[in-house]
């Protein structure tokens, strides 16, 4: 890619256990995001506008990534990150 590129806001998606769902939960950010790697966990109690309640004394540990980037118009880059993740116990 030649030139100057501008970052457009990262659509994030959780999937359950599978990518073949719809996903659990999605958001969208204008901040940069950290790498996110398998075995990682995440605490739902975070999530921005939660749909369902998180799940007492779990975590999600994440199982696959999946990172997609599109060209916009404007010289923008859209940005979507698909996480599959599982249910685990919340380390204390």
């Amino acid at each position: 890619m030649k030139g100057t590129q501008l970052a457009a806001p990262c659509r994030v998606e959780i999937y359950e256990d599978s990518f073949m769902n719809d996903p659990a939960a999605s958001f969208e950010t204008a901040a940069p995001l950290r790498p996110v790697r398998i075995g990682d966990l995440i605490d739902e109690r975070t999530w921005p506008d939660a749909a369902t309640p998180p799940v007492p004394g779990k975590s999600l540990r994440v199982k696959s990534v999946n990172l997609h980037t599109w060209q916009l118009a404007g010289a923008k880059i859209g940005h979507s990150l698909s996480l599959c993740v599982e249910v685990v116990a919340r380390a204390r």
